[in-house]
């Protein structure tokens, strides 16, 4: 009987919910990066802003793209939560992810 030597397979729903949670996990933490460095950029050119006016375009600039990525982020993180397979049995490959870093 070869069922002792081969690992018991792991049913579709538990093997999507583990990915799912994995993804969820990584891009929350590459949003955190992003976000600080952003918010960074935004206070470092508040501070310019006291200084020189002209920078103020900048500064909005800035606080925009803060605006957009948060936007971005729930986004992405609830078509994570989507994710999910319509049929059984054994999973071979469910899905693949690439994560690109901005700057």
């Amino acid at each position: 009987d070869r069922s002792g030597k081969r690992p018991k397979r792991r049913d579709a729903r538990s093997v999507a919910r583990d990915v799912s949670e994995t993804l969820a996990a990584m891009a929350s933490r590459i949003f955190c990066s992003i976000d600080h460095a952003t918010q960074d950029r935004v206070m470092s050119l508040k501070a310019r802003e006291q200084e020189s006016p002209e920078v103020s375009l900048a500064r909005q600039r800035a606080e925009n793209d803060l605006a957009d990525l948060e936007n971005m982020k729930e986004e992405r993180l609830s078509g994570i939560e989507r994710l999910g397979i319509d049929r059984y049995g054994p999973v071979r490959h469910l899905a693949s992810s690439c994560c690109l870093s901005f700057g």
